[in-house]
């Protein structure tokens, strides 16, 4: 396995009364047995130069020397693939993007529904400190934070004060917020925070208006503005789902301030909720309203609206990707349509090319190339889709727009292709292309509602794509009890499985009586190592 770009130099240590061996280069990595099998895990840590064990009253962990100073730290669990931290804010994020100038903060817009604001939260709190204070005289039940447990009682002896205090020093942030209103209510409280997520330190904090709720958000680096970055953010007022209505919608953009702050420049009203912000290649704001696109420019005042393209999308324009000249737009339950843009057209600005013809629920969407597209649905199910072959080499080469121009019963000239579909079981709400570690190939990862975080790995050679598959069609015939039921009818709960193999199944191999990892070995050609081998190799591309 490659650890790093430098010598490699290994030292024994125990870690949680544990055998274990640390191996420094370019990163720290731990070697250490976990459930009957050798587990290899980077640390997430600075690179280290020597490390050996470290125990005193205090804690028992490991000593070791980080550039040119002394560092000793712990391990607090073993078997954890990720290392995480924590960052509490005052709503449920939705969504956030990377802070143009400080690059180790984010901006999040969070918001919930029938929560107080933050001004009710503040004037809450206060409330309960001065009721707190003078419990001892006639207090009434606040209405709102804290109502629940600040109730007073004349016949309490001084223990059950005592505890009464401990009650009422809780904030909000353990045990949450008094609902302030039914289902059908619409009353938000939403904000925009700049977070470091390093220090768990929130940096600023900007609230929206009363019952406004920040529902997208985007960087986008207008022409003419001499490459400054500014912070566009979707609202709606009075929100509700059923029926679905509105106050109002709007526009705010912001602008980055030295300190890492944002500061409100304007608001621009809109028609319709604007569930999809993007910039576009020649610097102006791309806007999913309602089934419009709407392309908007900067002025000191407001946005100017440049174009609408109506009825762009069937139902619901949620999420925009501008990719090489084009558009990839996504629909609430109309899968991918796929936009030519020509800045400086006119009304011929945008042009459709292509588009699906099994409906989907979109809930993520990510630009793998030119041509390709990940999508997700609120199914569970997975997919890739990708032009035509003989329709790439056309639009390519062609100097006309008849390509995309020409469309039958207002639906596109062209349909994407299927190559990959996988059920995963849970609702995927995000999707993103990366490069998990420096100089592996780029992966694609993916995060579900309830937690899970998963990745795709391409293959590199027809050989590998061909072991796996075979390996899954043995290891379904083997193990008949991993989901509970057929486990190929499980991953085509909806549309038949294609082109994806299984890695948790995969995984399952090194779990096999040794019987049973030879029997399915020799049908590979290969040795049980080889087998354990091959799977493992598979998954070093991923740390």
């Amino acid at each position: 396995q490659f650890l790093g770009s430098v010598p490699v130099k290994c030292y024994r240590l125990n870690v949680l009364e544990q055998p274990a061996v640390i191996a420094l280069s370019s990163r720290p990595w731990l070697c250490y047995p976990y459930q009957n099998a050798v587990e290899v895990t980077p640390l997430s840590y600075d690179p280290l130069a020597y490390a050996a064990n470290f125990s005193n009253e205090q804690c028992d962990g490991i000593v070791a020397i980080a550039r040119n100073t002394l560092r000793i730290f712990t391990i607090e669990s073993l078997g954890d693939r990720f290392n995480t931290k924590a960052t509490a804010i005052d709503y449920t994020p939705r969504r956030f993007v990377l802070h143009p100038n400080l690059k180790t903060a984010l901006v999040v817009i969070a918001g919930d529904h029938n929560a107080p604001t933050l001004s009710e939260m503040k004037a809450n709190v206060k409330t309960a400190n001065e009721l707190r204070q003078s419990k001892h005289g006639k207090q009434e039940p606040l209405h709102s934070f804290g109502s629940d447990f600040m109730k007073n009682d004349d016949d309490m002896d001084e223990g059950d004060d005592e505890e009464e205090d401990e009650e009422m020093k809780l904030s909000f942030e353990q045990i949450g917020y008094s609902k302030m209103g039914g289902c059908n209510s619409s009353k938000w409280a939403s904000g925009v925070f700049v977070v470091d997520p390093n220090a768990s330190k929130i940096l600023h904090r900007e609230s929206m208006d009363k019952d406004e709720l920040a529902i997208s958000i985007a960087i986008v680096q207008f022409k003419d503005r001499a490459g400054e970055s500014f912070l566009v953010v979707g609202t709606t007022t009075g929100m509700t789902f059923h029926p679905r209505k509105y106050e109002s919608c709007g526009l705010k953009v912001y602008r980055f301030m030295p300190d890492g702050t944002i500061n409100l420049l304007h608001t621009t009203k809109i028609s319709n909720i604007p569930f999809a912000l993007s910039g576009t290649p020649d610097g102006r704001l791309m806007v999913g309203v309602g089934k419009s696109l709407q392309i908007f420019e900067l002025s000191n005042k407001h946005l100017l609206l440049k174009f609408e393209q109506r009825n762009a999308v069937p139902t619901n324009a949620v999420s925009i990707k501008p990719f090489g000249g084009r558009l990839y737009v996504s629909d609430a339950h109309e899968s991918v349509h796929i936009y030519k843009y020509r800045a400086g057209h006119g009304d011929g600005m945008l042009s459709i090319l292509a588009d699906d013809v099994t409906p989907r629920l979109m809930t993520a969407m990510e630009v793998l190339d030119n041509d390709t597209i990940a999508g997700a649905d609120k199914f569970g199910n997975i997919f890739i889709l990708r032009l035509p072959n003989e329709l790439q080499d056309a639009v390519e080469s062609t100097k006309t727009h008849r390509l995309w121009d020409q469309s039958a019963l207002d639906g596109a000239p062209n349909k994407v292709e299927q190559i990959a579909q996988f059920f995963v079981g849970e609702t995927i709400t995000s999707l993103q292309k990366t490069e998990l570690v420096p100089g592996r190939p780029e992966v694609l990862v993916y995060g579900t509602i309830m937690g899970s975080i998963g990745v795709l790995v391409p293959f590199l050679s027809s050989d590998d794509a061909d072991f796996f598959h075979h390996l899954e069609m043995h290891l379904r015939s083997t193990i008949t009890d991993m989901v509970g039921r057929d486990h190929l009818s499980f991953r085509s709960a909806f549309i038949p499985v294609r082109h994806i193999v299984d890695g948790d199944l995969c995984a399952e191999f090194a779990k096999l009586k040794a019987s049973e990892q030879q029997v399915i070995s020799e049908e590979l050609e290969r040795s049980p190592a080889e087998t354990a081998k091959k799977i493992e190799q598979l998954y070093m591309q991923l740390i």
